[in-house]
């Protein structure tokens, strides 16, 4: 396994948060996403529950600027 850079984007679904892009350097990136995207979509409060999808370092890049 050959270690690789990951970009999720994290988004609010009732849009109270502003979404967020972040830079993972991870092992297995099916894992970790899946892992990700179950972690934040199991929060006991509603108010927390976050969607989490791949983007690009691109994406990345210019929401750092």
């Amino acid at each position: 396994m050959k270690p690789q850079d990951l970009y999720l984007r994290i988004t609010d679904p009732a849009g109270k948060h502003r979404p967020f892009v972040s830079q993972h350097r991870v092992w297995d990136a099916e894992r970790f996403l899946a892992n990700q995207q179950r972690s934040y979509a199991e929060q006991k409060d509603p108010a927390d529950r976050r969607v989490v999808s791949l983007t690009s370092r691109d994406e990345y890049k210019k929401s750092r600027a």
